[in-house]
C-alpha cells in the first residue's frame, strides 16, 4: 500500500491494530521503502 507519510502510517496501524514492523526493505537507489508489518502471532503481514 502507498502511504503519504511512512512513519505516522507505521504508528497508525501500531495503535489501532496493534501491528508492528516486523521487516523493512530499502531500494539500493532510495527510491521507495517497503516496510511490513504483523501481529507476531500470525503469518499476516501488511506490506506499506
Amino acid at each position: 500500500m502507498n502511504v503519504f507519510d511512512l512513519q505516522r502510517s507505521i504508528e497508525f496501524y501500531d495503535k489501532a491494530l496493534g501491528l508492528k514492523e516486523v521487516r523493512r526493505k530499502e531500494a539500493s537507489d532510495g527510491s521507495f521503502v517497503l516496510v511490513y508489518l504483523g501481529d507476531g502471532e500470525t503469518g499476516f503481514t501488511l506490506e506499506l
